[in-house]
Parts: structure tokens; C-alpha cells; sequence
């Protein structure tokens, strides 16, 4: 059988809708619920539950120390970003969807389950590969997100 043109727009085509169809499929997955200790300024409940499992990595507590929903980082972080510029608000949010992504994950970790429904130790990897990337975006998204989180912990 010749390869032609027609042949590599036909497969061409096919396997994009495939990987199209497999993407949203991933993007599907749902996030880990995490009910908010009292109502949001900007953040979805989505966007709560994904901060507060970012934060319990960061900031595991133990030996005496608040865990993260005792001292409601996530919660504190929220009203920090009603101060904020509209702007930053939408990008910290799209942030937030980016690291939660299965798709994004499975190509910057090879990671195909959502930030959210990982345990601990695999979420504190997932972190630190984002804070020792090559990619300056990830270095920067995670001292972003690490600054934010860990200020709040201990404000």
C-alpha cells in the first residue's frame, strides 16, 4: 500500500480527533472536594479544594504545628486575591486549572490523575519537579503559588 496524501490527512486527521477525545476525557476527571470553612471572595469550590491539597503539600504541619484546614490557607489565600488585580485573579485561577490538568500532567509528569487525587507523597514530588524545572514557567508558577500558600500558613 503507497502512502499518499490523502492516506496522511485521513490518519493525520483521525488521530488528532482520537487525542482530541482522549484530552477532554482527561480534562473530565473530577477535582478532590474540599468544602470552604466559610464563604468565597474569588475562588470556585474547585479552585479551593485544588489550593488546599497545593497547601498540604507545602505545608504538611505535624510535630505541633496547624494542619493546613485548621489554619484555612486556602480560605486566607482567597481573600488575599479579592484585593488583588482582576488580572492576576484570572491568571493565579488559570495556574490553579494548569497544575490540577490530567493532560498537563501527563505531559510535564507524566502524571495521569488530577493534582487533587494524589496522596501526599506523590503531590510533593509533582512540587518539587515543579520547583526544580528546566522550564522557567513551572520555577516561576511554583514560587508563585509557594510564596502565596506558605506566607498565608504562616500569617
Amino acid at each position: 500500500m503507497a502512502l499518499n496524501r490523502r492516506m496522511v490527512l485521513k490518519f493525520g486527521l483521525g488521530g488528532a480527533a482520537l487525542l482530541a477525545v482522549g484530552g477532554v476525557g482527561l480534562a473530565l476527571q473530577s477535582s478532590a472536594s474540599r468544602p470552604s470553612m466559610g464563604p468565597l471572595e474569588v475562588l470556585s469550590a474547585r479552585e479551593y479544594a485544588i489550593l488546599t491539597t497545593l497547601a498540604e503539600a507545602l505545608c504538611p504541619g505535624g510535630e505541633g504545628l496547624p494542619t493546613v484546614a485548621e489554619v484555612d490557607v486556602a480560605g486566607k489565600v482567597d481573600l488575599l486575591l479579592s484585593r488583588m488585580h482582576p488580572a492576576a485573579v484570572v491568571e493565579f485561577q488559570q495556574v490553579l486549572g494548569l497544575i490540577e490538568s490530567p493532560l498537563a500532567g501527563l505531559f510535564l509528569q507524566g502524571q495521569l490523575r488530577p493534582f487533587s487525587q494524589c496522596d501526599l507523597a506523590e503531590r510533593t514530588q509533582i512540587l518539587k519537579g515543579w520547583k526544580s524545572s528546566s522550564l522557567s514557567l513551572r520555577r516561576t508558577v511554583y514560587k508563585a503559588i509557594s510564596g502565596l500558600v506558605i506566607s498565608s500558613y504562616w500569617s
